[in-house]
């Protein structure tokens, strides 16, 4: 199991994630990410407010950026279907 950190990027700030999660891999870490996106954005939705291009950075426990997920690209990828 490898910790992933989950960071948020939005206007040139970020909201860093201090505990993380444990995943058996890259691809079940990049799920998660990709839903919890899709929470974010529908709580956005909700209240009305603007859902604004944030990146989702995946860092490892050492703090390297393994990828990044844009919250446009999610919705995008969601209308496609």
């Amino acid at each position: 199991m490898s910790r992933y950190f989950f960071n948020i990027r939005r206007s040139g700030d970020t909201a860093l994630d201090d505990e993380g999660e444990d995943f058996g891999n890259l691809e079940d870490a990049r799920e998660h990410a990709v839903n919890s996106i899709r929470e974010l954005i529908a709580a956005q939705i909700k209240v009305g407010a603007i859902v604004a291009d944030e990146h989702m950075d995946i860092c490892d426990d050492a703090g390297n950026t393994l990828f990044s997920v844009s919250f446009h690209d999610v919705v995008k990828d969601h209308l496609a279907k």
